[in-house]
């Protein structure tokens, strides 16, 4: 998926994810993505899950490596926005056989330089942790006056409603004790 936010093109992946599709994986990347992003103009950010590692740190079990994104991102000219040390990886995934970097953000060189952060935080309802990049863009805005969202609080009163909610916190609940956060 992708969108055009005043000439700042942002990308959004999910690449084929079993690992039987390895090779319907490395199609994707070498002529679908490939495809895309030689057509974007040069201001862009890409983010997703790739579903697959480029180095050694960035998984602690199966070293799931991807060539073709790896030459992808060289080609394109890509940057990674993690700053991580090569003994200690940042990873996003947790299963119970390991841990791995499968997603990612890559911007353009052109605007590498502008990020003021990137980090992690524990989500609900997935063993993936979310992915924040904080970056400036010199982006016109247009002030559209004040704005607000209202819920329709009368749903918090269905049963069923509030047992799937209670369902679902469950859910998170218990995969939140066995998901490591660095």
């Amino acid at each position: 998926m992708a969108a055009e936010l005043r000439e700042v093109w942002l990308v959004n992946i999910y690449a084929p994810c079993i690992a039987e599709k390895k090779q319907e994986r490395e199609i994707f990347f070498n002529i679908d993505l490939s495809y895309l992003l030689r057509a974007i103009p040069t201001t862009m950010i890409v983010g997703g899950d790739f579903i697959c590692v480029l180095a050694r740190t960035d998984c602690t079990d199966h070293f799931n490596y991807s060539r073709a994104l790896d030459d992808l991102v060289k080609g394109v000219d890509l940057f990674d926005v993690w700053a991580t040390a090569p003994e200690r990886g940042i990873y996003i995934c947790y299963t119970k056989q390991g841990a791995a970097r499968l997603g990612r953000i890559y911007v353009t060189r052109n605007i590498r330089g502008r990020k003021s952060g990137a980090e992690t935080v524990v989500t609900a309802f997935t063993y993936h942790l979310a992915l924040i990049l904080r970056i400036a863009l010199d982006l016109l805005t247009i002030r559209r006056g004040r704005g607000y969202c209202l819920m329709n609080v009368q749903i918090l009163q269905n049963t069923h409603f509030q047992d799937k909610l209670r369902q679902q916190w469950t859910r998170w609940a218990q995969k939140r004790k066995t998901t490591r956060v660095w």
